[in-house]
């Protein structure tokens, strides 16, 4: 639970195990029952333990001095005296152990800080950017869309994606916020909402693929990236999750969406609609960093813990110009098999800490992730140095299903 105690009066529900909550600022408010110890209940506020706990014979309710919580109804008794804003609120269906918290505690400590190059034009962005492209008062042939051939450069039938303006969702009677939405992608297409209604209750495939406007000759492909960027649902999004392997390995993984990955070598070798980045972070039993993994095109780079860049515990990537891989340093990239593709990550061109930080839970994958076409309608010129526009994360199936295996076929940095 994420909730915002702002502005409760005579200094009730002000504090949580001495915890000040009335700064004006969103908790992470944590309620978890040990079932490998005591039994009891205990809170946790921005991920420090409050000291606050509560015996109950249900296993279902916590109900203490502070909070109400019933499972099953997934109600919450707001404070009495104020009102309590909640932004997100879940219920886990497992018992949550110590290690299991620790591993969301960790993904928020341990989460990058990125770099830019001076030359970088295109930036982080919600995945949604892709789908939910509009511009207000055009027609829908002025959306992205979704196709289903594999030919390139817009093939197929596309079906624009874009339904309306979601600016004109307060209007009585309609919202074009539900035909906006990144969860129309998954693995099958659903019947509703009506647009694109192409392939409705079909399964999806992975010969399928999205489409942006624009071409990689003209700026359209820039402006669109900036246009989205300024629209608050849809700016600067990190996708983590926590990857657990077979030899009981850990792993915190950070994956970041960029709408257009341009050419860096002045001509058209490399571009590709869409990019999928990663880096990954290898925890020991203590939940302490051991090692890190960078993604670079086709493969990337491995570097103990101890000689990573970090501001205080986050660990600094360095985005290259264009392509976006993720370095170590502005001093520390690898050369390249092809003098074309040079790389350039000088870091001056703006830091990215501030970031949404989106919690993907294997168990439950959102719908979009479950998507296995691709996020782009661009084919390899050069396929030995460049690759088709990207699938989605957990179909990169050596990165998502096999980290360890995966890093451990990289160069060390």
């Amino acid at each position: 639970m994420r909730a915002d105690y702002d502005g409760f009066p005579n200094g009730t529900w002000q504090s949580l195990g001495g915890k000040d909550l009335d700064d004006g600022r969103w908790h992470h408010v944590l309620v978890v029952r040990d079932l490998t110890g005591s039994g009891r209940w205990r809170a946790f506020v921005d991920g420090a333990d409050t000291g606050v706990t509560r015996e109950t014979s249900s296993t279902s309710l916590l109900r203490g001095n502070y909070f109400s919580v019933g499972e099953v109804n997934s109600q919450l008794e707001l404070p009495r005296g104020g009102p309590l804003a909640l932004d997100e609120f879940a219920f886990y269906t497992r018992a949550l152990t110590s290690s299991l918290t620790g591993y969301q505690d960790a993904l928020e400590r341990y989460k990058r800080i990125l770099k830019y190059d001076s030359g970088e034009k295109f930036h982080v962005l919600s995945a949604a950017a892709m789908t939910d492209f509009y511009i207000p008062g055009w027609g829908l042939e002025t959306s992205n869309s979704l196709n289903g051939s594999t030919a390139s450069d817009g093939g197929g039938d596309p079906a624009p994606f874009a339904a309306a303006n979601p600016d004109l969702a307060n209007i009585p009677g309609s919202n074009p916020l539900d035909h906006l939405t990144l969860d129309y992608l998954g693995p099958t297409y659903p019947v509703a909402p009506s647009n694109p209604s192409v392939r409705a209750g079909t399964p999806a495939l992975d010969t399928e693929f999205l489409s942006a406007r624009g071409n990689a000759s003209d700026n359209v492909y820039a402006n669109d990236s900036d246009a989205m960027e300024d629209r608050q649902r849809y700016g600067r999004k990190v996708y983590a999750r926590v990857a657990h392997t077979d030899d009981g390995t850990v792993w915190l993984q950070y994956w970041f969406f960029y709408y257009f990955n341009p050419s860096n070598t002045g001509g058209s070798i490399g571009a590709h609609e869409s990019d999928w980045e990663m880096v990954q972070i290898h925890l020991d039993r203590n939940l302490r960093p051991v090692e890190t993994a960078y993604a670079q095109h086709n493969t990337g780079q491995r570097c103990p813990w101890d000689a990573v860049e970090k501001v205080e515990d986050r660990p600094v990537v360095y985005v290259a110009e264009s392509s976006h891989a993720s370095y170590y340093g502005p001093d520390r990239i690898p050369g390249l098999p092809d003098p074309r593709t040079a790389e350039h990550a000088d870091g001056r061109g703006g830091t990215l800490d501030t970031a949404e930080l989106v919690r993907i839970q294997d168990e439950k994958l959102p719908r979009w992730l479950q998507w296995p076409g691709r996020w782009g309608d661009s084919k390899a010129q050069v396929p030995s140095i460049e690759s088709d526009s990207p699938q989605g994360p957990a179909f990169q199936v050596a990165k998502w299903r096999a980290p360890s295996s995966w890093a451990n076929g990289l160069r060390s940095c």
